[in-house]
């Protein structure tokens, strides 16, 4: 019986935990081959061998800060060069500071406004 995403590349940003991981293994389970893209490589690995262990190898770990065009720009060359294409993308990076936002420093303001919002960008 055919998988509803067979043969497709699903690149799941933000795939290391929370929503993106959840994300990543539904796409995997449904037969999508996955780039899991993460800031940190443990988290980016974890959720690619989570898949792997189920099925061969159906997914890679990428690293990069979705706020550095460079770095995404490489990356993007990479999972096309590993994967071929990429069929979807779930631009799921994110990151939060709870609390208010005249409470947050500008260091915290800039890192939610370049991952959440210059990051969708890049």
């Amino acid at each position: 019986m055919q998988q509803r995403f067979e043969n497709q590349v699903a690149v799941v940003t933000g795939a290391g935990r929370g929503i993106g991981h959840a994300i990543a293994l539904r796409l995997a389970s449904e037969g999508a081959r996955v780039a899991s893209v993460s800031r940190t490589q443990t988290n980016a690995q974890k959720t690619a061998e989570e898949i792997n262990a189920s099925r061969a190898d159906a997914a890679k770990a990428y690293t990069v800060d979705v706020s550095d065009h460079g770095a995404v720009q490489k990356v993007c060359e990479k999972i096309l060069a590993d994967f071929g294409r990429a069929d979807i993308l779930v631009n799921n990076a994110g990151v939060t500071r709870d609390m208010l936002s005249m409470r947050m420093s500008p260091d915290d303001w800039d890192l939610v406004l370049n991952t959440n919002l210059k990051g969708a960008f890049n």
